[in-house]
């Protein structure tokens, strides 16, 4: 729980830029779900080219040692009288000998084959699975994003209006002072209103605050868990690390007498940048990924 905290801490505090923050770790989520689904399917190819390649090898000495065996026995019998007497069952044997052997090394080379498909169907299933499996939570950490932004927007919308709603009523409230008989009680009566319409925008504004604040919460938590599980799945870490908030860089330490420096940060988290190939609009990577998962099988994997 402690190390998934310090992680939420990680995000940034303004909170466009922490949804922004927990989308790109849905993005590199999925990436590595693709890649690893990618390199399933490479590794089932090659078993399967593997497979082939042995199949022909060990055709190839069936037929060399036939090939031996038989060219030995007509010779023998080409020198005939008591040579080929001599050494007609020897020869037929050990022709019989090199068939057998030719055919227990294909029959071996087709189990080898097989075995190494089996392994690798195996193991493009389980990537299959595991894929789907995170790209369930980074699609979850994306719509949760987009939730989050239409709160942050309804949020913003509320503020301003609460904000131009308390300036007209203190503007009504400082009219009274020059305000004298009738028209002091009916500028007191539209300075009420004036500061009830505040007071209503006001809390309209805390419970949208709330609800955007709750949905960044949700989303970023959603975003740690889709690291966490990418990480799991052989991701690099290094590709989740966040640029700090400007802030964050220049704030001093708790005792106040060393500041902290952020240029190791950002060095680092430039340097997982530049190892990143250009990222594809999120759109395309995840048709990419169900393309990717939905192929029909390969040739010869069961």
């Amino acid at each position: 729980m402690g190390a998934a905290n310090d992680y939420m801490d990680q995000f940034s505090k303004v909170s466009s830029k922490a949804l922004s923050q927990a989308e790109g770790w849905a993005d590199k989520a999925m990436d590595h779900a693709s890649a690893a689904v990618a390199k399933a399917k490479e590794q089932a190819t090659e078993a399967v080219k593997n497979s082939d390649g042995w199949i022909e090898a060990a055709k190839k000495k069936a037929a060399d040692l036939k090939d031996s065996a038989a060219k030995k026995l007509a010779e023998a019998k080409k020198k005939g009288g008591e040579f080929w007497k001599k050494h007609k069952h020897t020869l037929e044997a050990k022709l019989e000998d090199a068939q057998k052997a030719g055919a227990d090394a294909l029959k071996a080379a087709k189990e080898k084959g097989k075995e190494a498909m089996k392994k690798a169907n195996e193991w493009k299933e389980k990537a299959q699975k595991e894929a789907a499996a995170l790209k369930e939570k980074a699609e979850k950490t994306i719509e949760e994003a987009k939730k989050a932004k239409l709160l942050e927007a309804a949020k913003q919308k509320a503020s301003e209006a609460y904000e131009a709603a308390k300036k007209h009523a203190k503007a009504a409230g400082e009219k009274l002072k020059d305000l004298k008989g009738h028209a002091l009680e009916k500028a007191k009566d539209l300075a009420d209103k004036a500061q009830k319409q505040a007071d209503a925008l006001k809390k309209t504004f805390e419970e949208k605050k709330d609800a955007a604040d709750d949905a960044l919460e949700k989303t970023k938590k959603t975003a740690v868990d889709a690291r966490n599980d990418a990480i799991a799945k052989g991701a690099d870490s290094r590709l989740f690390l966040l640029e700090p908030d400007e802030d964050e860089i220049t704030k001093p330490r708790a005792n106040g007498a060393v500041f902290y420096c952020g240029v190791t940060s950002l060095v680092i988290v430039s340097g997982a940048a530049i190892a990143i190939v250009t990222r594809k609009f999120r759109t395309a990577r995840s048709t990419s990924l169900i393309n990717v998962e939905h192929d029909e099988e390969l040739a010869g994997i069961e």
